[in-house]
């Protein structure tokens, strides 16, 4: 408003008629009107931003919230894991402490339903080769259980290999 005023006082010299003032107020109110318009398409722009971003802000909420809920079922899943990891060393635990014997009988059951015990073939095989099966066999599932755990190794390596390049985005 105190530039309008200078403007007027500079430029009273060259007003002679009341015809003059009006049109330079009327002018400077145009000028006014102008920038308030050009204010308020700037507000409405913004406005506009301004819900685009929230709209925005809002579906990355969204997303962060899948995200940890599934981060929470792969833990989940994790743990499961490693119960039934536990479960499964138990159970070769169990299996090792069992002695590996030749069988006595067999039950053998027929077409109409009747079950025969039979005795199996006495001694195929010489010991030697008995015993280097034994110990194969056992060689055999200690390296099953390095296979698993190798294998999960991997899958939780793989998992955070994953996890690592979606932080790097």
């Amino acid at each position: 408003m105190e530039n309008v005023f200078d403007r007027f006082i500079q430029n009273a010299e060259n007003i002679k008629e009341t015809w003059q003032i009006v049109e330079f107020f009327e002018n400077e109110y145009k000028k006014f009107r102008d920038e308030v318009g050009n204010y308020e398409n700037n507000i409405a722009k913004e406005q506009e931003s301004l819900k685009q971003i929230r709209s925005e802000y809002l579906e990355i909420q969204e997303s962060i919230k899948i995200a940890k809920s599934e981060l929470e079922s792969l833990n989940l899943q994790t743990s499961k894991l490693k119960e039934n990891v536990a479960n499964l060393d138990s159970i070769d635990n169990l299996r090792k402490n069992i002695p590996i014997r030749p069988l006595e009988k067999v039950d053998i059951r027929l077409k109409d339903g009747i079950v025969v015990k039979a005795n199996p073939a006495s001694e195929v095989y010489s010991k030697e080769i008995v015993e280097k099966y034994v110990t194969s066999l056992k060689e055999l599932k200690s390296f099953k259980a390095k296979l698993m755990d190798s294998d999960l190794e991997n899958a939780k390596l793989k998992n955070e290999i994953r996890e690592l390049k979606q932080e790097k985005k």
